[in-house]
């Protein structure tokens, strides 16, 4: 089954110029593997609210983000923004296995393309630095006949055939240092599309925004304070403030901060955001909720003993009606945790 399954516009885990190995922390609650410099920060100059800068420090190295896929699934898009300061030859890679055999290269005149071991394509497509593009590279693993595509602000600009790649799959966002400039780069706005039926078009530019709990609307779980959203609208996480139940079927529903989209962008999905732990040694069941006009959908996650992190549960189409999201139903629904 085809699905959104990752997004991420990192407005989540502090404030404009947080930096060093607090943020780190924070950020691997969520990614699978965080390989960062501490100059990394989050940085106003974004694509849409606060991004990640990428600055390091010379040397043999490589900052990056990686996310884990379901192997058994074997197209994926994964779209996210970049900005570079300086352009220098080397790779932005969004794709499993090592970068070097398989990315997408930039060089230093603005040509951008897909490279795939020692083969050399054609370069095409051209940016410049300075400048926000939103990319989307889809490709398919593990099988023969797999492909690459690759999109800068919705438009096809390279594709090749890779029938030979067998790669684990994985999503990997940065950069290469051995090769590309280390000031100045950018990345926002995630999203990761795991694709086993039809092929899905890429969304063209996305952009993400987030919203906080600003009130409360059911109210089961226990709370460390008298409001319940309060306790857990901590940007970032703040665990000394929560909710907490061992009771099947509790829930805890907020409602949120409306949206605005003064460019009426479609809604391509919405992602709940969640940092939770298990008190005590055992399993736990945690359900993400999502409420529109009292037609509930859910999704779960298994935790295990009292190790906490932070789960995502994404909700591509609004329970009440099957359909995608609308603004006006997005700013009527309420979202939320349950016990199953």
């Amino acid at each position: 089954m085809a699905g959104l399954v990752f997004m991420e516009g990192f407005e989540t885990f502090g404030a404009n110029g947080d930096t060093g190995a607090g943020l780190q922390t924070i950020i691997k609650q969520k990614w699978n593997q965080v390989t960062l410099n501490t100059a990394a920060k989050l940085s106003a100059n974004a694509y849409e609210g606060e991004g990640l800068c990428l600055d390091g420090v010379s040397g043999s190295s490589s900052y990056y983000l990686t996310y884990s896929l379901d192997n058994t699934s074997k197209e994926f898009t994964v779209g996210f923004a970049v900005y570079s300061g300086t352009l220098t030859s080397g790779y932005w890679w969004a794709a499993g296995g090592d970068q070097q055999s398989c990315g997408i290269y930039v060089y230093n005149t603005g040509v951008v393309r897909i490279y795939c071991g020692a083969a050399v394509d054609t370069p095409v497509g051209t940016i410049v630095a300075n400048t926000w593009y939103y990319v989307e590279v889809q490709y398919k693993i593990d099988e023969p006949n797999g492909y690459w595509r690759l999109f800068i602000d919705g438009v096809l600009i390279d594709s090749r055939i890779q029938d030979t790649w067998n790669a684990a799959a994985t999503a990997e966002i940065g950069y290469n240092t051995w090769y590309m400039s280390k000031t100045g780069m950018r990345i926002d706005d995630i999203y990761i599309y795991d694709n086993t039926g039809d092929l899905q078009e890429p969304y063209g530019p996305v952009k993400i925004r987030a919203l906080l709990p600003d009130g409360d609307d059911t109210t089961d779980w226990t709370s460390t304070g008298a409001n319940h959203y309060d306790q857990v609208n901590d940007v970032p996480v703040e665990t000394a403030n929560y909710v907490e139940s061992d009771i099947a079927n509790d829930v805890d529903l907020f409602t949120f901060a409306n949206a605005t989209d003064p460019d009426n962008w479609p809604i391509f999905g919405v992602q709940l955001n969640v940092y939770a732990a298990v008190t005590d040694v055992g399993v736990f069941t945690l359900e993400g909720v999502a409420d529109s006009n009292g037609t509930q959908g859910t999704a779960n996650e298994t935790l295990v003993d009292n190790v906490g992190g932070q789960y995502t549960f994404v909700f591509e189409d609004d329970p009440e009606t099957s359909n995608a999201w609308t603004m006006d139903k997005l700013n009527t629904a309420k979202f939320g945790v349950g016990v199953e």
